[in-house]
């Protein structure tokens, strides 16, 4: 019976090192991009940092079915230790370069009416930008993004956006504010367009 614990602590700990390998490490990382590359789904030209962390990727293309993305540039860091309090913290999410292709579907079903967004947890994003972000059909692309830069928080059904900065071929406007995420809430938002 000893020697079944020692098996069952002894695998224990290998599982634990895997894993902490996997997400806590550069050549964990690695793995886990060249694991998609051999399902078809991902190609990144570099990929460096660990998933648990601040990570970054160069010339990705991620193919799934419905969707073709294109990113010249993606960073992602983020506090992974946050998650023990019900929250996801990214200090950075920066993209660079983006083109979405989305595959035709068959026909949406009818939604019923808005009730609200609620997530699991509380998400707060201290730095959000965008550059040069895209729609492709085909041949034909359309720039939707020359640049956005935004950060905020959204807790308890409500976002707090402490800005937001977009410059697009259809406007550019600054935004900060509040708002209530249910079907019948307001806010308060200061927007300049």
């Amino acid at each position: 019976m000893r020697r079944l614990a020692w098996l069952a602590l002894f695998a224990l700990v290998l599982v634990l090192g895997a894993g902490g390998w996997l997400l806590g490490s550069s050549d964990g990382l690695r793995f886990i991009a060249a694991q998609l590359e051999a399902r078809g789904w991902l190609t990144a030209e570099a990929v460096e940092g660990k998933v648990l962390g601040r990570l970054e990727l160069k010339r990705v293309a991620l193919r799934v079915p419905g969707l073709d993305l294109e990113i010249g540039r993606l960073v992602l860091d983020w506090r992974p230790g946050e998650l023990l309090r019900g929250r996801l913290h990214v200090s950075e999410l920066t993209g660079a370069g983006i083109r979405i292709a989305m595959q035709p579907r068959g026909p949406a079903e009818p939604s019923g009416r808005y009730t609200g967004l609620a997530l699991p947890l509380e998400v707060q994003v201290d730095r959000l930008q965008v550059e040069d972000l895209a729609l492709r059909q085909g041949e034909d692309e359309t720039l939707i993004v020359r640049s956005l830069t935004a950060g905020g928080e959204l807790a308890g059904g409500r976002l707090r956006l402490e800005r937001l900065a977009l410059d697009a071929p259809w406007a550019t406007l600054d935004a900060a504010g509040h708002w209530g995420l249910g079907p019948d809430d307001a806010g308060n938002l200061t927007l300049r367009w």
